[in-house]
């Protein structure tokens, strides 16, 4: 014990059951006086062995030392009966499999992993149980980095604190040990997006390498990948290839409701942000291109009365303080060939495409969730229509959800009136064309062609 303390300065304490016999030991850091005290004497350990071997755990990468003598070497993967817990093969069962997460099992040890487990289950002797042990957990310490740190599949965050966070190791095997069932907590992949588990789980089960329609969803893993747990104890999700939106409180989908995003020609990117504020009576920015598309044509064909009564202005620029200019002494003929720009935006109205309100979350593409006055457009099957933005089956219900609280009843004239969230409320834009339907994976369309692209790169790398 004393040549122990010297070389790694640890003392180890266990307590659990084998054979009937019980076991005591712990392991706390020597330097720390209050940790000190709490160590028993020799005489008061039952036997002079313990199923965690102090000298195999000495070898452990240290983020594991440290966990073991935090919870003073109390093994996470051995039952009071000295045997390993079930979680032991589920954890393993991940490990083997991990190529459906785009990671080589091999730089996760798992035949190392197998043969340990394969070793304690036949002799569950101490040296045995404690290789397995340190295997274990090193495997999900490894496989949770792999995850979170994977690529982020073309999301784009607008803050680091919305990316998936990477706990240290001592940290991700605490939430284990205190997770009620290990067993379930391996199984639920319960560091991972809820979505994440089933569908992997029903992808694994059906036994196919992934090629072919498993390619797509392996590609679905991988943008769930790019989600956080639980970003925030509220967040929205929305899924542009299904075109629905979708309110999480904790793990749990509260509500949901239809929305219509953005063209094939002009999809909505996958991106994450904060919903910081909505606006009342909000004008309509029109996207440069739009101008030359949609209105030029009509107002070289149609004249000035269109332009008016549509509710466009021109302006000088975006701010609150823009000046008007006036519609008749622009060449649109000059804007029509590209040779001339201009800024134009549609007043608050019932013709406005933002509808009564819309609700910002600050992003480089422009994109906001908004009210829509062309409401038969979302009750049809496939909704990609808009431009890139996202457009709301129901405003109001959504808004009193972000507020908490109900929508302002009255509401004055004014153009862009600002209500501040009292809370920023975290939105996710994915594409999920791959579910779980009676627990079996149903594929739904690929408007955007995103899958195919993946099957392309496999292919690429397959030959």
């Amino acid at each position: 014990m004393s040549k122990l303390a010297c070389s790694d300065r640890w003392l180890l304490r266990a307590s659990f059951v084998v054979s009937g016999v019980a076991l005591s030991a712990i392991a706390v850091s020597a330097s720390s006086p209050a940790a000190a005290n709490d160590v028993p004497t020799l005489a008061a350990v039952s036997t002079p062995t313990s199923v965690l071997q102090a000298a195999q755990l000495a070898s452990a990468p240290m983020e594991l030392r440290s966990y073991y003598a935090y919870y003073g070497g109390q093994p996470l993967w051995i039952t009071a009966g000295g045997a390993l817990n079930p979680a032991a093969k589920v954890l393993l069962k991940l490990v083997q499999t991990a190529h459906y997460d785009e990671i080589d099992p091999a730089n996760l040890n798992a035949d190392l992993l197998s043969s340990a487990i394969d070793r304690a289950e036949a002799d569950p002797s101490p040296t045995n149980l404690t290789d397995a042990e340190v295997l274990l957990s090193s495997a999900l310490v490894g496989y949770e980095k792999a995850l979170l740190q994977h690529q982020n599949a073309g999301m784009t965050y607008e803050h680091g604190n919305l990316q998936p966070y990477l706990p240290d190791a001592q940290a991700m095997l605490r939430a284990a040990a205190t997770s009620g069932s290990l067993t379930d907590y391996i199984s639920q992949m319960r560091w991972m997006h809820p979505l994440y588990a089933p569908l992997r789980e029903a992808l694994v089960a059906e036994g196919a390498a992934p090629t072919g329609t498993s390619d797509a969803v392996v590609k679905n893993l991988e943008r769930l990948r790019a989600i956080p747990r639980s970003p925030a104890s509220r967040y929205v999700l929305v899924d542009a290839a299904n075109a629905r939106l979708y309110m999480y409180e904790g793990d749990s989908v509260v509500d949901s409701m239809r929305v219509v995003v953005g063209k094939p020609e002009t999809p909505t990117p996958m991106l994450a942000g904060y919903i910081r504020y909505a606006i009342f009576n909000p004008y309509w920015k029109v996207p440069t291109d739009l101008v030359g598309k949609r209105i030029v044509p009509s107002v070289i064909k149609l004249g000035q009365p269109y332009f008016k009564r549509q509710g466009y202005e021109v302006v000088t620029d975006w701010s609150d303080g823009a000046t008007l200019i006036d519609p008749t002494s622009i060449d649109w003929h000059a804007v029509s060939r590209g040779d001339k720009e201009v800024k134009v935006r549609q007043l608050p109205g019932g013709a406005n495409a933002m509808g009564k309100v819309k609700f910002e979350f600050p992003n480089a593409f422009g994109i906001y969730l908004h009210d829509t006055p062309e409401k038969d457009l979302l009750k049809e099957g496939s909704r990609q229509f808009s431009n890139g933005c996202i457009r709301l089956e129901d405003a109001q219900r959504l808004g009193r959800w972000l507020l908490g609280s109900s929508m302002p009843a009255t509401v004055s004239s004014t153009p862009e009136q600002r209500l501040d969230l009292a809370q920023p409320v975290p939105v996710y834009v994915t594409y999920l064309t791959a579910h779980i339907e009676a627990g079996q994976i149903a594929m739904t369309a690929d408007p955007y062609l995103r899958d195919v692209v993946k099957t392309k790169e496999l292919a690429l790398q397959t030959n």
